[in-house]
């Protein structure tokens, strides 16, 4: 049974309590039932800082302090802070579970400190309030995205060069050094270039990696795809995995519930993955005009020669982390 279903099959609270309380979800969470029904959080913290109530029309954060609960035992009285999800909508509720599976992945000992559990909820409101507005890439986009982050070699250094927000110039970047992902459901690498992205900085290095994709039913979800990565990663990099969930839940905004509907053949877009330099891509001529502010154009990478794996990975360090390592096939 998932959160939500644990919590719906808690009692009303009882008496003057304000919350059944039931089990265990995180090692310093519990699941537990409001009086009107809505899903909540009951949280253990460690320390005594400072700590500001949060008030939304949908989600409520209360500090630490002595609360009456409602438990199959009977009624006690426990010092808890309470995440409580007050949307009606359903799938609101999974989401609030989703964003906190991440966020609250903290050992019960010594526990979360106040300030860590306020920043915890500060991350909380702001993909909470995410998910309710458009999103900032296309489910196509992230996709590959996703897709270069799963074969790469080491998926915690692809995370932690993973853009931040979906305006940024390039899609990973570490140092000096940038890698653009370009993905196309045309079977051509034809793809959508900003002049800028093509321009390397002092001392760095630029690649750009082309996926060509096939869309079906019998594909891998975007959701399967996040769900492997966080499999590679393991329970040890919380961190990574928090970054991973938040960027894809701000990319995808309202279409996070559609994370199940774009699929793609994982092998035949590994399969087609090219990667080019930069500087060997053709480029409209210079100078530009100082009047023109930006330059956009669809360039057609097949009249490129393409790095090999091995090429693309002795570019630098931050390549050879990022390119997937070669197929089983090829080694034999």
């Amino acid at each position: 049974m998932n959160a939500l279903g644990e919590i719906h099959a808690l009692p009303t609270p009882r008496g003057k309590a304000l919350y059944s309380i039931g089990p265990r979800w995180t090692p310093i969470a519990r699941l537990a039932r409001s009086r009107e029904g809505f899903p909540a959080l009951l949280i253990t913290t460690s320390g005594t800082g400072p700590s500001s109530p949060r008030r939304l029309a949908q989600l409520i954060y209360e500090p630490a302090r002595p609360l009456e609960i409602s438990a199959r035992k009977g009624k006690r009285t426990e010092r808890l802070a309470v995440i409580e999800c007050r949307a009606q909508d359903e799938s609101l509720q999974q989401v609030f579970f989703r964003i906190l599976a991440a966020l609250l992945d903290v050992p019960a000992r010594p526990g979360i400190e106040g300030l860590q559990l306020e920043q915890r909820i500060d991350e909380l409101v702001d993909l909470f309030r995410a998910v309710q507005r458009p999103g900032s890439s296309t489910l196509q986009g992230l996709w590959a995205e996703l897709a270069i982050i799963l074969w790469s070699l080491d998926p915690v250094t692809a995370l932690a060069a993973w853009h931040s927000s979906a305006r940024a110039l390039h899609d990973f970047a570490s140092g000096a050094h940038r890698l653009e992902v370009k993905s196309s459901l045309r079977g051509l690498r034809e793809h959508h270039v900003r002049m800028d992205q093509l321009n390397e900085m002092p001392h760095g290095r630029t690649l750009f990696a082309s996926i060509l994709l096939q869309a079906g039913e019998s594909g891998t979800s975007l959701d399967a795809l996040l769900l492997s990565i966080q499999k590679r990663l393991g329970r040890a990099n919380v961190e990574a995995t928090r970054r991973l969930e938040s960027i894809v839940l701000l990319s995808l905004g309202t279409s996070w519930q559609e994370g199940d509907t774009a699929r793609f053949d994982l092998e035949e877009a590994q399969a087609s993955l090219r990667f080019y330099a930069a500087r060997d891509l053709p480029r409209p001529a210079q100078p530009i005009p100082p009047e023109v502010r930006e330059v956009a154009f669809t360039l057609d990478f097949s009249t490129t020669p393409a790095l090999s794996l091995a090429q693309a990975r002795r570019v630098d360090d931050f390549f050879r982390a990022m390119v997937p390592p070669p197929p089983r096939s090829s080694l034999k």
